[in-house]
């Protein structure tokens, strides 16, 4: 009997094990140029890929994104960014936000892009550090990156102490566990049983 033991421990141990802690996060900066921000998304997480990114323009009584544009990856072709509400013409369908689908958006990638920041109905400079935050008493902007987890990390920049060249926001959590999968227990008990009969035959 002490094969079929040995593999009845190993499959209790299978069954046993616990989820793997795994962590989704991600890194924006935004900056460099006051009226044509550029955004810089970082994927922080353990193994999950971004797919998803959305961005308002806070003083959305006023003002609006004229254009995205831009679009630059790291590593080079690494992954797709698809533009779900926005537009890429100057002058074009002007929105209070922007959204992106992401495929192949893995754990250390970079996606870069800008936005032009304009009053709502004309093209004009506008410094985003008075629309974003520091808008006078209207809401902030607000950043929501969505995981291939099915979970969403989401904030509410706020008013900075100080006007700086750029600014970088992170969030990170615990992702949903990944649990054993179902197989594992089953092919240990498998063994167990193969173990038995088999000690019962040379009996």
């Amino acid at each position: 009997m002490k094969l079929a033991s040995i593999a009845l421990g190993a499959s209790l141990a299978l069954g046993a094990q616990p989820a793997m802690a795994l962590v989704v996060g991600y890194t924006l900066e935004i900056g460099t140029n006051t009226n044509l921000p550029g955004f810089t998304l970082t994927n922080t997480s353990d193994t999950a890929q971004i797919t998803g990114f959305r961005f308002t323009v806070g003083q959305a009584d006023g003002y609006n994104f004229d254009y995205v544009s831009s679009f630059s990856y790291s590593p080079v072709a690494s992954h797709l960014a698809t533009i779900d509400v926005g537009d890429t013409a100057n002058g074009g369908a002007r929105t209070d936000e922007f959204v992106l689908s992401f495929t192949g958006f893995d754990p250390l990638e970079e996606f870069s892009m800008v936005a032009d920041v304009d009053p709502d109905s004309f093209n004009d400079t506008v410094n985003y550090n008075t629309v974003f935050w520091n808008n006078a008493g209207s809401v902030n902007a607000t950043m929501e990156v969505t995981f291939s987890t099915g979970q969403v990390l989401s904030q509410t920049a706020p008013d900075p102490v100080s006007v700086t060249p750029s600014y970088t926001f992170s969030q990170s959590s615990a992702a949903s566990a990944v649990p054993i999968p179902a197989t594992l227990p089953m092919l240990g008990a498998g063994l167990a049983l193969g173990g038995l009969l088999l000690r019962r035959r040379r009996g």
